[in-house]
């Protein structure tokens, strides 16, 4: 997840850090649906992540 932060932030120290919270974002997301059973599947979460 590490480069895709960089890339996503333009090796920019704030864009890193925000590319950090949208991967941590979205995988804690993906955590919780798994969890709770929602409507969406959790698999789509972690095909964009994966």
């Amino acid at each position: 997840m590490a480069p895709g932060a960089m890339i996503l932030g333009k090796w920019n120290l704030f864009g890193v850090f925000g590319g950090a919270l949208v991967f941590g974002f979205a995988d804690a997301l993906q955590i919780k649906l798994q969890i709770s059973g929602g409507r969406v599947p959790y698999q789509i979460l972690g095909m964009m992540l994966g």
